[in-house]
């Protein structure tokens, strides 16, 4: 930012423009992004806003993977139900059976 405010600057104080300009202003500057040194760009400026490539696979990959655990909690929860149903009533036919009278001889009428 300090380099292209002095670009700017630099032709204000001359006295005689250079290059034909009449206003005395150094000729427009090509901007481009700041190299922080660790590799990532500082793109403040002029509107344009990109989100890096790698996240937007990120997000698809991680969205992906999201969709196909629920998918896989929710047919284990309904596997569970099922299997849960069947033995309750197993149970409830074996506690039935139980606690029904003997069956015995009974007297002839």
């Amino acid at each position: 930012m300090a380099t292209v405010l002095l670009a700017l600057l630099s032709g204000l104080g001359t006295a005689a423009p250079r290059g034909g300009l009449s206003s005395g202003l150094a000729p427009a500057v090509p901007l481009t992004p700041n190299d922080n040194g660790n590799g990532s760009n500082n793109n403040s400026g002029n509107g344009s806003f990109q989100l890096p490539g790698g996240l937007v696979t990120l997000a698809l990959i991680g969205g992906l993977v999201f969709v196909v655990l629920f998918a896989l909690i929710a047919g284990g929860v309904v596997a569970l139900a099922v299997v849960t149903s069947r033995r309750l009533r197993e149970i409830n036919e074996t506690l039935a059976k139980l606690s029904a009278p003997p069956k015995g001889p009974t007297p002839p009428p």
